[in-house]
């Protein structure tokens, strides 16, 4: 009997400390994952805010991290939109560490750490999603550049295979690559049209809850860590 007993008290403390130990893993597994959005976020608006001061300081159409809904279904978010003489450039942001190498005609990049590798989405095709929204949003004929920057915290970059609309850089190449567009592209906007493309876009910006948490549920599904 007196076996029994001590039989049940150890496998209630097993139990307790397997309970513990795998809600801690739950724990730190949310902690981490909350704290690379935080460090996202905050390499985000670092990179918008530059973004903002080129704009300005060019006399260019600047429009901040949105989401977008049209066609009354149909949503999606741009990081940041440019709208030049030059052409209409769509951003998307990224805070990655580590090595980021791929083929820009395959779904999936490798990010690597060390001597370990993981996968990670294409930024190129992720972005010309935003691109394909756009123009059947608004249904303007513009050039149109896919810009993917990705923070300072990226050690290297190389991609193969990029198409001729989509340009991939780190941070601190931001502003020779802006100046670069603006100065070796031909003038297709004229300062009208870029007012109207301007309104047009944010137009279709939208701030209602029930929209965004529909985006975010989709694209919680086919995200990559």
């Amino acid at each position: 009997m007196i076996g029994y007993i001590i039989g049940m008290i150890l496998g209630s403390i097993i139990l307790i400390i397997s309970f513990g130990f795998g809600f801690h893993r739950l724990y730190d597994l949310r902690t981490k994952s909350k704290l690379i959005k935080r460090i996202g976020m905050k390499a985000e608006k670092i990179i918008s805010k530059d973004i903002k001061e080129w704009a300005r300081l060019t006399k260019n159409k600047f429009i901040d991290s949105s989401f977008y809904k049209y066609n009354n279904n149909k949503i999606f978010e741009v990081d940041s939109i440019l709208i030049t003489d030059k052409a209409l450039i769509i951003i998307e942001i990224k805070s990655v560490k580590g090595i980021i190498n791929g083929d820009a005609t395959r779904e999936t990049w490798t990010k690597i750490i060390g001597n370990k590798t993981f996968p990670i989405l294409n930024s190129i095709k992720q972005n010309d999603i935003n691109l394909a929204h756009i123009n059947e949003m608004s249904k303007m004929d513009v050039p149109t550049i896919s810009l993917i920057i990705y923070s300072n915290t990226t050690d290297y970059i190389d991609i193969l295979k990029k198409p001729q609309h989509a340009i991939v850089i780190k941070h601190n190449n931001l502003f020779e690559t802006l100046d670069k567009i603006d100065s070796q592209l031909p003038s297709r906007i004229n300062f009208e049209n870029k007012k109207i493309i301007y309104n047009e876009i944010k137009y279709y910006r939208t701030k209602k809850i029930k929209d965004k948490k529909k985006y975010k549920s989709f694209y919680n599904t086919k995200r990559l860590y």
